[in-house]
């Protein structure tokens, strides 16, 4: 007697081959074979308070260094006073060294603050400063800007960053330098001057002695609430990463004036993108554009509840990614976990910046970010790997 397809077996054999071709469809992200981690020293000011370094940027040096900047302060928010401090890395030698601390005037904070190279040489750091209302809420002030003669050794005095164009600035997320000048991708807020909330293009072709406003991003991209972002050049334009209050990250191909080409959004079109991406970053290695930062890997992704272990109210596994780009679609082709494979309750962390160090053919990504488990305080790390992993 012929078997049905609908006996116990074949039931069985079925929902295996089911499940099987969903795992295909969705191929799980790697993880590097090589990887050191290193704790970066933190400097405590004053020394019997509690520290909470977070929110590292850096910036290439020659020599095989590098100048990094983080938060100094004593927790992710709400510590007025909080400063930031620079460090010089030295990859080579494994050796870190103590640079300037900038502190904000009273009662104001410093939080985020991102290094550019200007185009006659110097360094100008650009910094997220930050008051609490009586609520108590954080509102951006004006951020402020300073700059270096001498490779981040010191620095001047920082000043509250020009009005441009009618319109005050308060995030900073990210500059480049090109032939053309220098871009600063920054962030306005509607109680700012000119009482507009976007992200928007600013560039500079005299080193920092006048400012304009190229182009408001958030309108000409259409994204609802972008709030944070990176940017690298691509052919005769750029590649601009988002990170909005929608949930969603998405890559968009601009011109050289930021007007919109294509957006390819990766949290519908990656199966390893669940929502947005935290602080998104491009790097670019051996032919290849690459993205990394903040995901979540989850489809029934959701916020958590607020406790002593959540503060900050982060859904579940958190963790470190890096995207390699198709070159053609945009799209991530392969996707590497580069922390937190364990899943960890990971409470605050993951703004990553990346740089390339090592003798061709045994080329190294140093990644630095931070991060904390379980709402302890975060620790500064230095994650390695090899570039030869990635390119696979």
């Amino acid at each position: 007697m012929p078997l049905k397809m609908n006996d116990a077996p074949f039931k069985f054999l079925a929902l295996i081959l089911v499940q099987l071709a969903a795992f295909a469809a969705e191929p799980a992200g790697r993880v590097p074979v090589y990887r050191t981690v290193e704790v970066l020293p933190v400097r405590v000011v004053p020394p019997a308070a509690g520290a909470y370094p977070a929110f590292p940027a850096m910036l290439p040096l020659a020599g095989n260094r590098a100048l990094i900047t983080y938060k100094a302060g004593q927790g992710h928010t709400h510590d007025p006073g909080a400063a930031v401090a620079v460090i010089e890395l030295d990859f080579s030698h494994g050796t870190v060294r103590e640079g300037p601390r900038l502190v904000p005037p009273a009662p104001l904070l410093f939080q985020c603050a991102e290094p550019i190279r200007l185009g006659d040489g110097r360094i100008a750091l650009f910094i997220d400063t930050q008051r609490i209302g009586p609520e108590p809420r954080h509102y951006r002030v004006p951020m402020r800007w300073t700059v270096s003669s001498d490779e981040g050794k010191t620095f001047s005095a920082p000043s509250v960053f020009p009005v441009v164009d009618g319109v005050g600035y308060g995030y900073p997320q990210e500059g480049l330098t090109t032939s053309a000048g220098t871009y600063l991708m920054v962030m306005t807020f509607g109680y700012l001057a000119g009482e507009r909330w976007s992200m928007d293009i600013l560039h500079t072709a005299d080193h920092g002695a006048r400012w304009t406003r190229v182009r408001n991003l958030a309108e000409e991209f259409g994204v609802p609430g972008f709030n944070e972002g990176g940017m690298i050049p691509w052919g005769d334009g750029f590649l601009v990463a988002s990170r909005s209050y929608d949930l969603r990250a998405r890559v968009h191909e601009v011109d050289a004036q930021f007007r919109l080409r294509r957006t390819v959004d990766l949290t519908a079109e990656s199966p390893w993108v669940a929502s947005y991406m935290g602080r998104p970053r491009f790097l670019r290695h051996g032919g290849h554009t690459y993205l990394v930062g903040r995901n979540w890997t989850k489809a029934d992704f959701a916020r958590g509840q607020r406790t002593d272990e959540n503060p900050l109210a982060f859904p579940a596994a958190q963790q470190l990614w890096l995207f390699r780009l198709d070159p053609v679609t945009l799209r991530p082709a392969a996707g590497w976990m580069l922390d937190n494979a364990e899943k960890a309750p990971v409470s605050d962390g993951y703004y990553a910046v990346g740089q390339t160090t090592g003798a061709p053919g045994d080329e190294r990504l140093q990644i630095i970010t931070y991060k904390a488990v379980a709402g302890g305080a975060p620790q500064l790390l230095r994650l390695e790997f090899r570039w030869r992993d990635f390119t696979d």
